[in-house]
């Protein structure tokens, strides 16, 4: 996949969905929003698997209904993950955020959660994609021996 910064224009055929990720768009993207030293690494290192890593072919059986030629050649735009929570509302010690506000309010939280998740062998080089890219999405973190119930939330607004 040839990455196109936001704005930029493209479509997905089998036959451009899987070029080498740059490596160097993605660290300098990542500098340009302040992103620290952990999470650039972190990204290059995603970087790195998404280019050595096989694209599925579409024969998978999880591939059959939605082809990896449909997935589009273009980030999406726009994407921004929000929350918002009175500091009361959540049990003491439990953070729910915006993921890229957390790294840099709390990084001894997120640094150890990036590059954790296992995926499927047909998916590794999609994840490793998104892990390279991501720009938005939501970090919650329970402390061990916290227990949360439906009604912890009450005061969350998470979109």
């Amino acid at each position: 996949m040839t990455v196109v910064p936001a704005g930029g224009t493209g479509t997905a055929t089998p036959a451009t969905l899987h070029q080498p990720l740059d490596l160097h768009w993605v660290e300098r993207s990542a500098v340009e929003r302040g992103e620290p030293e952990f999470l650039r690494r972190s990204r290059r290192e995603a970087a790195a698997r998404a280019n050595d890593t096989p694209w599925p072919s579409g024969q998978e059986e999880e591939w059959r209904r939605f082809p990896p030629g449909q997935i589009p050649a273009t980030p999406l735009t726009g994407a921004r993950a929000t929350t918002t929570y009175g500091a009361d509302a959540l049990p003491k010690g439990v953070y729910v955020g915006d993921l890229a506000g957390a790294v840099n309010e709390r990084p001894d939280l997120v640094e150890r959660w990036l590059d954790a998740g296992r995926t499927v062998r047909t998916h590794a080089a999609i994840a490793a994609f998104a892990d390279a890219l991501w720009t938005a999405g939501t970090f919650v973190y329970v402390p061990r021996g916290v227990a949360l119930r439906f009604r912890d939330f009450r005061g969350c607004v998470c979109g």
